[in-house]
């Protein structure tokens, strides 16, 4: 009789300790589910003070709550939004966001875009089935680098191996400098099919027809706009040509006279310009007055020494620079020799631009070359796909 008594008195208390076991359990559920705008609240006081610590402290940041109701239930997600100045503070906020998520026991799920051309990381934040808040990171564009300085450039290979096909997104731009005087010229680089990019002397006798032509013909137009050249003595200026020693209303009158001579134009290089092109402030002048007719520049680098290029970076004038010149004698196995170290440069570079001339035997290499280009894989293209 005895046993039974205590054998009763263990049942009992065995069944109110699963009842007590259970409802410590329902308690506990209730707890965290009412704790889950709480917890978010601590991710984001853990995250905010991470940032106002570090080196993140400058960016701004924009907080949002979004309030849902769900089974009788008020449920606040918070939307953190954060404006990163760099590129390169993307790691560390990153690192905060999942810190901050692991000290309050949240989980995270991330998407992100490429942070190349600017872009964003989205986390969101969760007690593993509910989202509680979610921290948008905006990364900025990476900033281009400004060079110091050009490539230096190299004398041209006597002996140059190429391959049979180029495979790949090669690409050459080539420039016929000097146009607008020689009509029978214009002509015969008219019937070439390639996209070739004619310079044109303001005022020449046959400015606006060459122009015209080249617009007819698929061809692209620059003024080739003369500049000082370092040696004076022997040399015949063109008319207008801009000087260091002019004032700003002076280089700024020349320019918009050169540029009214040669409808069509949709860029400019110089046309000699060694002493010119190596004084910034002058080049300032002129790469000012380009970018304001939102016009290209290609430096011809008739000097080592150039900054034309530089400063049209610097002022975010689209650019580039000329790799070799096709024909600085008038021969033909020359000038064919120079559109092979051209494909060498472009080899090396991805892309290249070569200026030539409306000389009978560069005409002739190019109608003879071009068209093996093509079937080996190269692209010619007009001098405006080129610049940046």
């Amino acid at each position: 009789m005895k046993i039974d008594k205590t054998r009763a008195i263990s049942e009992r208390r065995l069944r109110a300790a699963v009842v007590l076991t259970f409802l410590i359990g329902v308690a506990v559920v209730a707890c965290r589910r009412q704790e889950g705008p709480r917890s978010a609240a601590l991710f984001q006081s853990h995250l905010q003070n991470a940032l106002q610590s570090g080196e993140l402290a400058s960016c701004p940041v924009s907080l949002a709550t979004e309030v849902h109701k769900a089974k009788d239930q008020r449920l606040e997600v918070r939307h953190i939004k954060i404006i990163l100045k760099t590129p390169a503070q993307l790691q560390a906020a990153q690192d905060l966001v999942e810190s901050a998520a692991r000290e309050t026991e949240m989980s995270v799920k991330k998407w992100t875009t490429s942070p190349q051309g600017g872009g964003y990381v989205l986390y969101e934040v969760g007690d593993g089935t509910t989202r509680l808040a979610s921290v948008l990171l905006m990364i900025p564009p990476v900033p281009e680098q400004i060079p110091t300085r050009l490539p230096i450039e190299e004398p041209p290979s006597k002996v140059i191996s190429l391959p049979k096909y180029f495979r790949g997104d090669y690409k050459i731009s080539i420039i016929i400098d000097d146009m607008g005087a020689d009509w029978h010229a214009a002509e015969a680089l008219s019937r070439l099919p390639e996209p070739l990019t004619w310079s044109i002397f303001p005022e020449e006798k046959y400015s606006q027809e060459t122009a015209r032509l080249a617009q007819t013909s698929g061809k692209e137009v620059m003024v080739h706009l003369p500049l000082e050249p370092e040696a004076r003595e022997g040399l015949t200026l063109r008319p207008k040509t801009i000087l260091t020693s002019m004032s700003p209303q002076e280089v700024e009158s020349i320019f918009n006279e050169d540029l009214k001579s040669v409808p069509h134009a949709v860029g400019i290089n110089n046309h000699m310009g060694s002493r010119a092109t190596t004084d910034r402030s002058l080049m300032r002048e002129i790469l000012t007055l380009a970018r304001m007719h939102s016009l290209f520049f290609i430096d011809s680098r008739t000097t080592p020494e150039t900054q034309a290029y530089l400063v049209a970076k610097e002022l975010g004038v689209p650019t580039n620079f000329r790799s070799v010149f096709l024909d600085d004698r008038q021969d033909l196995r020359y000038t064919e020799h120079q559109l092979d170290v051209l494909l060498q440069r472009m080899l090396k570079q991805g892309s290249a631009i070569a200026i030539g001339h409306p000389f009978p035997t560069t005409i002739e290499a190019l109608r003879r070359r071009l068209p093996e280009f093509e079937r080996r894989g190269v692209h010619i293209v007009l001098v405006s796909q080129l610049v940046s």
